[in-house]
């Protein structure tokens, strides 16, 4: 179920980033996907809240609501630039890159807990993302957007960098204050 979900909503991304409307236009705005996505994220996060409450679970936490911000921040950011990499890279070429996050979150793992990995955690994470790019380079394109731009593999590292911080971070606090 999640999985079709996730392909869903992919196949949504791109289509509505890279697909021309009946005037020939794009749909030019990210930040308001982003916004709409989070609106609704917002609304359900608050009805879930409303009914575990109703159910009289205790929801109180310990971590400062600022703790929470800085993912929350990077989770946006990381979301405006997968959507802005779709004007200037194939969704094919955005789900393969993906598959490449290994790498960052690993390093981000590093940097945000002092994370260790052993060697061969390592050398797995670098064989799988060599794979991914050898699979790139030999890939026959029909997606909508032909050829991968530098701006768009810019926004992908972007939205690496970001989310791996996100899952990381999270990860931290959750930790630290037992969230």
């Amino acid at each position: 179920g999640i999985q079709v979900s996730y392909l869903m909503w992919g196949l949504m991304q791109e289509r509505i980033m890279t697909k021309p409307y009946a005037t020939g236009e794009l749909f030019h705005s990210s930040k308001f996907l982003v916004f709409a996505n989070r609106f609704l994220a917002l609304i359900v996060a608050w009805v879930s809240y409303r009914l575990q409450r109703m159910q009289g679970q205790n929801l109180a936490h310990t971590a400062p609501l600022y703790m929470f911000s800085y993912s929350s921040v990077s989770n946006i950011m990381s979301s405006v630039c997968q959507y802005e990499a779709l004007k200037y890279i194939s969704f094919p070429t955005q789900v393969l890159s993906k598959s490449c996050k290994m790498v960052p979150v690993m390093m981000m793992g590093y940097l945000v807990s002092r994370k260790q990995y052993s060697l061969f955690e390592y050398i797995v994470a670098i064989m799988i993302t060599a794979g991914a790019a050898l699979f790139k380079l030999y890939e026959t394109n029909d997606a909508p957007v032909k050829d991968t731009e530098f701006v768009g593999v810019a926004f992908i590292l972007g939205y690496m960098v970001c989310d791996s911080f996100t899952s990381n971070w999270q990860s931290k606090v959750f930790k630290q204050y037992n969230v």
